[in-house]
């Protein structure tokens, strides 16, 4: 049996962090509008909403003590996906569009929550 590497609090607080970037600037834009990843990717505007969820996300989390550099973050995320031409959906949209549950409703609880614990300045 093969045993897995384990990781201190700090890196898996950032694994999460990064995770969630992941499901609100794709599944849940994909969701709303109806776009493929790579329609996202190379909509006009797919670019600043996606540095807009990250720039509220980094905000929330550094608030938490979390040590989301935004630029770096915008950076990473824009590199990685500025060739993108994934022609599908997310999963989650996926399940939006077949009306089936979603995992959406507990991550941006969670987010939400967070933001107002915080008295965050920001919806």
């Amino acid at each position: 049996m093969k045993q897995g590497r384990s990781i201190d609090s700090e890196e898996a607080e950032l694994f999460i962090w990064h995770k969630l970037i992941t499901n609100c600037c794709v599944n849940l834009t994909c969701a709303m509008t109806r776009l493929t990843m790579g329609q996202l990717f190379r909509a006009p505007d797919g670019a600043k909403l996606q540095k807009l969820i990250i720039e509220e996300l980094c905000a929330v989390a550094n608030a938490k003590g979390i040590p989301l550099n935004f630029q770096k973050e915008w950076e990473d995320w824009h590199q990685a996906h500025t060739e993108t031409n994934w022609p599908h959906y997310p999963s989650a949209a996926q399940d939006v569009f077949n009306q089936r549950k979603t995992e959406i409703d507990f991550l941006m609880g969670q987010f939400r929550g967070r933001g107002i614990d915080l008295e965050s300045k920001r919806p």
